[in-house]
């Protein structure tokens, strides 16, 4: 079931639905959410069907600093229910790189918002580091965003910005490797 605009009173772009073969059968009938969290944050969501949503959540800098998260909270909740459940979570781990502290912690405020949630709901996550998404999907650890969204375009999708290219990314990842596929590996290790 396609996620519905009414739920998207804060997003930017129209949700975009791609039907994936692939993705249908390393998902097995799973609904797995993939997240490039930030005040940007992209989204990837594989339903049941074997169909791939994606999109790109905003999250606006507003009068008090936890509305955000709690925006973002209110996402998690609404894709939650109108996905009939989510089986797991995938998210780019953040990493402080030193440019920006504000930015860095906005990236692990989101992470925490995410974890917790996850663990109320009782939902597998699983993060991924960034360097190593990047050599997946391009063969370089250092891959520019250029290269994330020329590379998820080269598999039939059309993202919005680089944040949406590294959900799908995500998604990609996580399906092909043997997480997915193995239920003796505990989300999160191996």
């Amino acid at each position: 079931m396609p996620l519905g605009r009414d739920i998207w009173a804060f997003v930017h772009h129209p949700l975009a639905l791609v039907e994936y073969d692939k993705f249908a059968k390393g998902g097995e009938g799973k609904a797995i959410l993939c997240l490039d969290m930030g005040r940007d944050t992209g989204m990837a969501l594989l339903h049941r069907d074997g169909t791939v949503g994606h999109d790109l959540l905003k999250f606006p800098k507003t009068v008090h600093p936890g509305q955000s998260y709690n925006l973002f909270r209110l996402a998690l909740t609404r894709i939650n229910k109108s996905a009939g459940g989510i089986d797991q979570v995938v998210y780019e781990e953040k990493t402080y790189n030193r440019t920006s502290l504000q930015n860095a912690r906005v990236a692990f405020s989101f992470e925490g918002n995410l974890l917790s949630w996850c663990a109320l709901h009782k939902i597998p996550t699983f993060g991924v580091h960034n360097q190593r998404l990047k050599k997946f999907i391009t063969g370089k650890g250092r891959a520019d965003k250029e290269q994330m969204i020329f590379m998820v375009r080269q598999m039939g999708f059309n993202p919005q910005d680089h944040n949406v290219a590294d959900a799908i990314a995500l998604l990609t990842y996580y399906l092909e490797t043997s997480y997915a596929r193995r239920p003796d590996i505990e989300a999160g290790k191996g």
